[in-house]
């Protein structure tokens, strides 16, 4: 950000500009005079920076911009704001827009094509997952509206698909007997641990680290993800003793892994292959599918404790939530407490 700068009775500011010199660029101060009150030299200070935002604004702002080169700035600047994963999912969306709108140019990225692709896509796939191509879409054409490639927001006007989502209710404790009786080695020991007793999520195990267990401190660290949502900082989980037990069996079966949860050797990068295996603990205990479940379990166990009070807060750190809100989705009431809290009367 430019300053000011006094020489003499006279405020300046600089600016750097790019010169060549033996055909080799290099990069030069250029002083420029602004007035010998300081106030004066403030107020043409503003200008100037307006002035020469709106020259770069230009510059690099092209009116008619190909399509393909205005997809290749959007993942150039998301880089840095989006995790690899969400940044390969908005290519494949993206490639599916192409195919089915294909589009040369930044103007052509209408209203009209995005209500084209919200019915395509409404014949081949559910609602929920048509709302979240077209929430990528939506982010595109903020994006371009804001860089000034497009006068207006195409996406203004255009409604995703109302969706009534019911949160995915948690297991019962005999449900959770039934899938530890069901795990067959010390992976699905683990993996059944990691789930009920810590709270972890699916991506959460598969990130999850032998440099991350403290066994003499009997706590796990839970490294933050890059772009995701909850607490950026991560946090520490205080280690259960069922599943310290199973992380010291499963270590002893693995010693020169790097991972906790690994395949063949190699870090679970797909995350739904995770979710497979716990799928198929779940047919051969004849319980729900979901892996979410258990953190569901997690929670709702956790709030709904009778014995004692355990703030919402603290159940809201342990599962790594920003905001308790997010917490008191995973609340799940049963006739009992509510019959107990009217008794209380």
């Amino acid at each position: 950000m430019p300053k000011l700068y006094r020489r003499g009775k006279v405020w300046y500011t600089f600016r750097n500009i790019k010169k060549l010199r033996d055909g080799k660029p290099y990069w030069s101060k250029e002083w420029i005079p602004l007035d010998e009150d300081e106030d004066e030299a403030t107020i043409k200070l503003g200008r100037k920076i307006e002035q020469w935002k709106a020259e770069k604004y230009e510059r690099v702002k092209p009116a008619d911009m190909p399509w393909e080169d205005f997809c290749k700035e959007y993942f150039r600047r998301m880089i840095a704001e989006k995790t690899h994963e969400s940044l390969q999912r908005d290519r494949f969306i993206i490639k599916r827009f192409n195919s089915l709108c294909p589009i040369y140019n930044i103007k052509e990225y209408t209203e009209s094509k995005l209500i084209d692709f919200k019915v395509f896509r409404s014949k081949q796939v559910k609602p929920s997952t048509v709302n979240r191509e077209l929430n990528t879409l939506f982010s595109m054409a903020r994006l371009a509206h804001r860089w000034g490639h497009l006068k207006e927001n195409p996406a203004t006007h255009v409604e995703p698909f109302p969706i009534i989502k019911a949160p995915p209710k948690p297991y019962t404790k005999r449900e959770k007997s039934l899938l530890r009786d069901q795990a067959y080695d010390s992976f699905e020991r683990v993996t059944h641990s990691l789930n009920f007793m810590q709270g972890l999520r699916r991506s959460e195990m598969c990130r999850l680290q032998w440099s991350d267990v403290y066994f003499a401190a009997k706590k796990l660290k839970i490294r933050s993800k890059k772009g995701g949502s909850g607490n950026k900082e991560g946090r520490e989980i205080p280690l259960h003793k069922v599943t310290a037990q199973d992380l010291m069996e499963h270590r002893k079966e693995n010693p020169k892994a790097q991972f906790v949860l690994e395949l063949s050797g190699e870090p679970i990068t797909d995350y739904k292959a995770l979710s497979k295996i716990w799928d198929r603990m779940a047919y051969r205990a004849n319980v729900p599918t979901g892996i979410h479940r258990g953190r569901h379990y997690f929670g709702n166990t956790l709030v709904n404790y009778r014995k004692k009070h355990i703030p919402l807060t603290t159940v809201s750190e342990l599962m790594g939530h920003s905001r308790t809100s997010t917490t008191e989705g995973y609340v799940h009431q049963d006739g009992r407490i509510k019959r107990d809290a009217i008794n209380i009367l």
